[in-house]
């Protein structure tokens, strides 16, 4: 039904059967290094893991300060590299929050997904034709890097939440769009 997948503060299912489904679609997985309810040991680095051994090669692993500062594994180069020239199709992003530099909580991996500069270009670069997920052409990523001021926002207005795309064009303007990418325009109340 998707054609990717963000899960944050994941685990799941290690057995073949349950990793044979979810390599079927595209996946940046994210994760906090201290988030005190899921372990990241026990979650998504776990994970990740098993997914590794089933398919026999790495994933893109990208491991952080808050912030994407101070990385190992790859730097912010090689993960451009891989998102928009490569156009990688499983990821792992770990934010390890030092002391000081971010937030220990088990929202810390939700928040590094959701501000994370490259995940709506690589979000909005897979596709479902006829059941099968497929990365767009490169030429279209590679253009997606002009406008590199998008980000994902919630919107929580009169009960009901929703994900919304936020835009900022090249004369400045920031405007909201739904994820299939209609305008929002919010709603004004009366006065």
């Amino acid at each position: 039904m998707f054609a990717a997948t963000v899960p944050t503060a994941a685990g799941g299912d290690t057995s073949q059967a349950a990793l044979a489904a979810y390599v079927q679609t595209p996946f940046w997985l994210f994760h906090s290094a201290t988030d005190p309810n899921i372990p990241v040991d026990m979650g998504a680095r776990l994970l990740a893991g098993a997914i590794e051994a089933k398919l026999g090669e790495p994933l893109v692993r990208f491991v952080s300060d808050t912030g994407m500062q101070n990385p190992t594994a790859i730097s912010v180069d090689s993960l451009r590299k891989a998102v928009y020239v490569r156009q990688a199709s499983r990821l792992y992003s770990e934010v390890r929050n030092v002391p000081g530099s971010g937030n220990a909580l088990h929202q810390a991996g939700w928040f590094a997904a959701w501000r994370h500069p490259m995940l709506t270009d690589w979000v909005f670069s897979q596709r479902k034709v006829n059941g099968v997920t497929v990365s767009v052409n490169p030429a279209v990523a590679s253009a997606r890097r002009t406008h590199p001021n998008r980000r994902l926002v919630f919107d929580r207005r009169a009960g009901a939440a929703r994900i919304l795309i936020e835009r900022t064009g090249t004369d400045g303007r920031v405007t909201l769009h739904t994820l299939d990418g209609k305008r929002f325009v919010k709603e004004v109340s009366n006065p």
